[in-house]
């Protein structure tokens, strides 16, 4: 993470509410999941201890053992209570009043996973479209692909997605009630064709239907602004750095790919890890080739984010340059009531990254486990972590093993479902 000048200015973020969906299989037929989570109101920290209160993601969960190769730390970031201890002769006590490992994202899960309406903007080094924990996470846009429904095998249309409105937006295929890649797989115009390893529809050949594969054909690219908002074919994000409507991260840097994961992948699908705001949808904006950016492209991305509705703009870069434009368009976000999730960098020191150090964002860095990179061996997990920055700018620090980039994924997960409560 780089970082260039200072604005310092005291900053206050708008009240937070959010977006989104569900999950999938390689082909995108959604996994049953655990019928019974998220958990009841009633559970408590106790109860979250429980494996039978655990999503079925297979990194969710943590595994004690006195064989340091049988251990899992699990994603502790998210429990409300401690892990059991490994047994053995070298680990150590734990801090005393500890009582939670990570952020008690487990207990908000019972009131809410998030709300399909809430869109979280990535602003990063674009997408892996081939990832399969986010295909159907994909915010798509109904106003470009209004033309262009999807329709079941035998060309009959799908279900309304609002069914107040039976003749309107006939978009739902699958019964989610959300507009998703998956609506489209029976799609009887949708090429080419399957065949091994490949299912209907698969343009960019990574083996699952997603959004860069409508994006790739020209029945869906078909070179008109249908929603008029300037931006031709923006089907599901757009990319700032290419200035063309396909944000895949084509030098496969993965920055990108891995925020979108920690903000809003998929739970509970018995795939990876657990997403934060499962039901938020994600929205890539690509404005660099790694997590450096311009700070005029990263201004026009903001003003985008905001202007198509995104609550939240996560955005775990440096820019090269702070510009008036820039201000001016964290500003408008400010205005329209959406956060702007922003990283305080990784030197290990109080140097000011923008955007930000910039007015109206909401800076943020990380806090992890002391003296092991082990769950079930840790010390504490109030250790300060030498890999971000810190100071006075600093607004909300995170739980996590990665730097400040996983903070601004996992806080603007968090943001989505304050969002989703509102």
């Amino acid at each position: 993470m780089k970082n260039k000048l200072a604005s310092r200015h005291w900053r206050r973020t708008p009240a937070v509410a959010l977006t989104a969906l569900a999950s999938l299989s390689l082909w995108l037929a959604p996994s049953p999941g655990r019928a019974d989570w998220p958990p009841p109101l009633t559970a408590t920290a106790s109860d979250m201890k429980n494996p039978a209160n655990w999503p079925n993601d297979p990194s969710y969960g943590y595994v004690a053992s006195a064989k340091a190769g049988e251990r899992e730390s699990g994603q502790w970031q998210f429990y409300s209570f401690i892990p059991d201890r490994s047994p053995g002769a070298f680990v150590p006590q734990l801090n005393p009043g500890e009582t939670a490992a990570g952020m008690s994202v487990d207990l908000a899960w019972r009131h809410t996973i998030g709300d399909d309406r809430v869109l979280i903007s990535v602003l990063d080094s674009g997408i892996k479209w081939d990832e399969a924990d986010l295909a159907e996470k994909a915010y798509l846009n109904l106003g470009e692909l209004a033309a262009h429904p999807p329709l079941k095998a035998d060309s009959s249309s799908c279900a309304p997605l609002d069914p107040a409105k039976p003749t309107e937006q006939l978009f739902d295929c699958n019964g989610d009630g959300i507009l998703t890649v998956g609506d489209y797989k029976d799609h009887p115009g949708l090429l080419p064709d399957a065949e091994a390893g490949h299912p209907k529809g698969d343009w960019n050949k990574n083996g699952i239907l997603d959004a860069g594969d409508l994006i790739d054909n020209p029945m869906f690219s078909d070179g008109v602004d249908d929603d008029g908002n300037g931006y031709v074919d923006d089907i599901s994000g757009w990319d700032f750095f290419k200035d063309d409507n396909n944000a895949y991260d084509d030098t496969r840097y993965g920055h990108g790919t891995g925020e979108a994961k920690d903000s809003a992948a998929a739970t509970n699908n018995d795939m990876g890890e657990a997403g934060i705001c499962p039901k938020c949808r994600f929205m890539p904006l690509r404005v660099g080739d790694s997590f450096i950016a311009d700070g005029q492209v990263f201004a026009k991305a903001v003003v985008y984010a905001t202007d198509n509705g995104s609550k939240v703009v996560q955005e775990a870069l440096g820019t090269l340059s702070m510009s008036g434009f820039a201000q001016t368009a964290m500003d408008y976000a400010y205005s329209r009531g959406t956060v702007i999730v922003a990283s305080m960098a990784d030197e290990n020191s109080r140097h000011a990254n923008v955007p930000a150090t910039a007015n109206h964002t909401m800076p943020v860095h990380a806090i992890t486990m002391m003296a092991t990179d082990e769950s079930t061996t840790a010390r504490s997990f109030l250790a300060f972590n030498n890999c971000t920055n810190f100071g006075a700018q600093n607004f909300l620090s995170a739980s996590g093993t990665g730097c400040s980039s996983e903070a601004v994924g996992r806080l603007s997960g968090l943001s989505g479902l304050v969002y989703s409560m509102g």
